[in-house]
């Protein structure tokens, strides 16, 4: 994941591993028996579970960090128990942690289309960002529009980009 991109390209051969997303009850399953063997008994109510799982978006890792965030943020208000307050502030430090983690690992490239999506009032089809990439005082030599549309897909899936319609038709903008 942290190869430059012209690295990954030649690594395509390599079959990529599916992780598809846990579902709600795995989730709230798999944060029960954190909470069972990490915290003490009954620091977490199940209804607190459910709202960490439902905002974790199927993705393990981020629930874990959330319950742990939420731990501390009870302890270090001198709760012995985790309250639906402390899971409140636990999800919003997890998701902005999550966007800067991912944030700092846009390419260049990545970044610049970023900013040309936010300079837009409006969802843009491709030929209009990549001529604006293309004309980007902060690009030296520009990537091939199949690249940029692996760069948008990928931003997509960060949750930086959302895109709409089909093929040539489709838009994108800033989340």
């Amino acid at each position: 994941a942290y190869f430059d991109d012209r690295v990954q390209s030649r690594l395509t051969d390599v079959k990529k591993l599916e992780m598809k997303k846990y579902s709600h009850k795995q989730l709230k399953n798999i944060l029960e028996r954190r909470a069972r063997y990490g915290l003490k008994e009954n620091a977490v109510k199940k209804e607190v579970i459910t709202k960490i799982a439902e905002k974790s978006g199927g993705d393990a890792r981020k629930a874990i960090l959330t319950l742990k965030e939420a731990a501390y943020n009870a302890e270090d208000q001198g709760n012995e128990k985790i309250k639906k307050e402390n899971a409140k502030q636990a999800i919003k430090s997890a998701q902005a942690k999550q966007r800067q983690v991912n944030s700092e690992r846009l390419s260049k490239d990545q970044k610049t289309l970023k900013k040309i999506l936010e300079k837009a009032e409006e969802p843009k089809q491709m030929n209009h960002i990549y001529t604006k990439y293309q004309e980007s005082s902060e690009i030296e030599k520009p990537k091939t529009k199949r690249t940029i549309r692996r760069y948008l897909k990928k931003m997509e899936h960060y949750e930086f980009v959302e895109s709409q319609g089909k093929a040539s038709a489709r838009e994108y903008k800033t989340t």
